[in-house]
């Protein structure tokens, strides 16, 4: 008697539950993130998201009808230590935690059609003092302003990764 579909607005997907009988229904965001997969248990009293986000490899979580208390069945095998922030309806930009007085990285645009994990971007990430912008639209004129007013980023270091933006 239960139901639940996946929405996929940009930000992060959400998980939309309804109850058949009564109509009462919830939604529970996932914010920044992309949910692989979603599966009731067979009372239909809980139900399992598989998802990840730009910063955290897959995980598993399981939660109530009504989305809490929210519990971690499997979890992520790597986590970026960087700091998400948001950068406009369709893009974040992930940046390291810590950064110097006067400090600013190059900046890698990486477009891709979710917010989820990525194994690339995680060794990039790694390997090199960057920032990532990660946008599910293509670039634009309006999204490299932002990257150029945003004081930490030198965009005369800025790659583009992915689809074609202007």
């Amino acid at each position: 008697n239960k139901i639940s579909y996946i929405i996929r607005p940009s930000g992060g997907d959400v998980v939309r539950t309804l109850h058949i009988p009564t109509s009462f229904q919830f939604a529970l965001p996932f914010e920044n993130a992309t949910i692989r997969e979603l599966a009731w248990d067979p009372e239909g009293a809980t139900y399992a998201v598989a998802y990840s986000t730009p910063d955290t490899s897959d995980r598993v979580e399981v939660l109530a009808y009504d989305g809490t208390p929210r519990r971690t069945a499997i979890a992520p095998a790597e986590t970026l230590d960087v700091e998400v922030e948001p950068l406009g309806r369709d893009a974040i930009v992930l940046r390291p935690r810590q950064l110097s007085y006067d400090e600013k990285l190059p900046v890698v645009v990486w477009q891709e059609p979710g917010f989820g994990w990525s194994d690339a971007r995680a060794a990039l990430m790694g390997a090199n003092r960057v920032a990532v912008v990660v946008t599910t639209a293509p670039p634009t004129r309006e999204l490299w302003e932002k990257v150029a007013a945003t004081a930490w980023i030198d965009v005369s270091r800025a790659y583009e990764v992915g689809g074609e933006g202007e």
